[in-house]
């Protein structure tokens, strides 16, 4: 299809309130656009999609943030104004969201996070925790947490781009209460071994490291301590 076909199915899709479908086109005319007609497009949705839920967005991330920062105090100071936030949320329902990358004018693919992807699963609790290192996307861990219940969620962002990056998500009304109270961040692996040094909290069995760090051999410092 054009780019002016899939503009056209757009407006038609969102004539009719079907705004995923309308998010999906205009992302797919987006990607076929020159820079004058990227921001044309852009414009458009930020002006029908974000605008009137700009209000629910600064209270979705009070809040978030809010219930983040009981588990992890230490971050007060390291969490971005409202303005300063990577990413940019266009809402297709009350659960479902496109991304756009803010420092790149690009949408960030064209699938979204939906926090009832996995709503109709059956939810397994188990006592393991869980370990995303360098990954800061939460799409890429919605399928892991939404299906199982871990005692702990641990983050390792070693990286001040991918902190924003996640506390972008934030913007999404409800994430930390799908989250619940028991995620921790830490600023590298050092920092996560010496938490579980002085807490005794369990050590992650499940492991997902964008980068394959080998957190076996830190774990061995655990054992002979």
């Amino acid at each position: 299809m054009t780019r002016e076909e899939y503009i056209k199915n757009a407006f038609e899709a969102y004539d009719k309130h079907e705004y995923d479908s309308a998010l999906q086109s205009f992302i797919a005319a987006h990607e076929l656009s020159d820079l004058e007609g990227k921001k044309y497009i852009v414009e458009a949705l930020y002006a029908s999609f974000v605008e009137p839920n700009l209000d629910e967005f600064r209270q979705a991330y009070d809040n978030n943030v809010e219930i983040f920062l009981k588990g992890n105090p230490n971050k007060k100071y390291d969490i971005p104004e409202f303005e300063d936030l990577r990413l940019t949320f266009y809402p297709a329902s009350n659960t479902k969201y496109y991304i756009y990358v803010n420092d790149t004018n690009e949408f960030a693919g064209d699938y979204p996070i939906d926090l009832d992807a996995y709503a109709d699963q059956e939810v397994e609790e188990t006592t393991d925790a869980i370990l995303f290192d360098s990954i800061c996307d939460f799409r890429d861990i919605w399928p892991e947490i939404s299906v199982k219940k871990y005692s702990y969620i641990y983050f390792v962002l070693n990286d001040s781009v991918a902190e924003k990056y996640f506390y972008s998500f934030m913007l999404v009304p409800h994430i930390s209460e799908k989250l619940g109270d028991n995620l921790r961040m830490f600023d590298s692996p050092e920092e996560f071994i010496n938490y579980l040094k002085r807490t005794g909290n369990p050590v992650p069995k499940t492991i997902r490291s964008e980068f394959g760090f080998d957190y076996e051999e830190l774990f061995k410092t655990l054992k002979t301590e």
